[in-house]
């Protein structure tokens, strides 16, 4: 076929009523003059091609419509890599300093500060915010994620699997065709049976190390295995109770005890009078607390600080504030 396409209205056996889409005005006979061009090599999507001759467009062509078999595939959203936390427990005496120098680096104290607060507290707050994750992040590295134990143990034979089977879920994506689907389905069924193996011979060796130990060390042993599982302990099931005392046995049972918890919680007739509420007497404004907090006052906040807590939306974690105060009371 010329530039590689293909007539699709002559493929399919159909009548000629069907077929045709314009009538010669002198000799009344009908002719095909509209056509279907599809690319050889996606010429098998098109699954019908005729004639709509009951349908009004307008125009003295007749309708032509085609069927045409498409795949959607599915865009799968990119998931953004999520970065490690800063290794703040790295702020120690020798890093501190190293910290303050990088922090009044990134503010230029006297000149920047004193041309923010012109522009409005909440520049000031993100020029406060932006200088101190620079400085953290010039300073600290971020931690990695750590793999349980049986997994780095067995990482070099489990990757190969998991390489695989990325390998084929990419040509499945690519192609959409079935050969390759079922290949991917194959090649994660064997991902699990590998790690569920690799999983269960690790945890049989460590059971089998225990047995073997001899009285003097079968402690040692013992906390040692107790440490390489920790963080793989099952959360215990926290229940509901009733209000005699029993366990909650269903579904229905616990949300029927919740209903009943906040329905006595919530829905409380109040009893209070206007006319006492009217009298009682107005409390002075206290204007001290529109008045700007000192740099004690700021210390003393600081201090109050507890360190291994979670940061919270702009990620400033406690250790960097606590590590940086005098520098940034004298932000202030």
């Amino acid at each position: 076929m010329l530039y590689n396409l293909r007539i699709m209205n002559t493929i399919f056996n159909k009548r000629f009523n069907l077929k045709h889409t314009i009538q010669h005005p002198g000799t009344k006979r009908w002719h095909c003059i509209d056509y279907v061009l599809f690319k050889q090599s996606q010429s098998r999507k098109c699954t019908n091609v005729e004639v709509k001759r009951n349908a009004e467009c307008w125009t003295d062509h007749r309708l032509l419509e085609a069927d045409i078999r498409i795949r959607v595939t599915r865009k799968y959203n990119q998931i953004p890599k999520i970065k490690g936390k800063l290794d703040v427990a790295l702020l120690r005496p020798d890093t501190k300093e190293g910290y303050e120098k990088r922090l009044c680096y990134e503010y230029a104290l006297r000149q920047q500060w004193e041309a923010a607060k012109a522009i409005g507290q909440g520049t000031i707050y993100s020029m406060l915010e932006k200088g101190i994750l620079s400085a953290a992040e010039a300073v600290l590295p971020r931690t990695t994620r750590r793999q349980p134990d049986w997994f780095r143990d067995n990482q070099e034979q489990l990757q190969a699997f998991i390489s695989q089977r990325d390998k084929l879920n990419s040509q499945w994506l690519r192609t959409g065709d079935t050969r390759d689907q079922e290949a991917f389905k194959n090649a994660r069924r064997a991902v699990v049976k590998a790690v569920r193996n690799a999983k269960n011979s690790w945890f049989r060796d460590k059971a089998d190390a225990c047995q073997r130990a001899g009285h003097g060390d079968k402690w040692r042993i013992v906390l040692e295995m107790k440490a390489c599982h920790d963080g793989m302990r099952p959360a215990r099931k926290v229940g509901v109770k009733k209000t005699d005392g029993t366990m909650c046995s269903g579904q229905h049972q616990v949300l029927e005890r919740w209903r009943e918890h906040f329905n006595n919680v919530l829905n409380i007739p109040s009893s209070f009078r206007e006319n006492i509420v009217d009298s009682l007497t107005q409390e002075p404004k206290r204007e001290w607390i529109r008045a700007p907090s000192t740099i004690e006052v700021i210390e003393a906040a600081m201090l109050k600080l507890k360190f291994k807590k979670a940061g919270g939306g702009d990620d400033i974690l406690a250790e960097m504030v606590r590590c940086g105060e005098r520098v940034l009371a004298m932000a202030h």
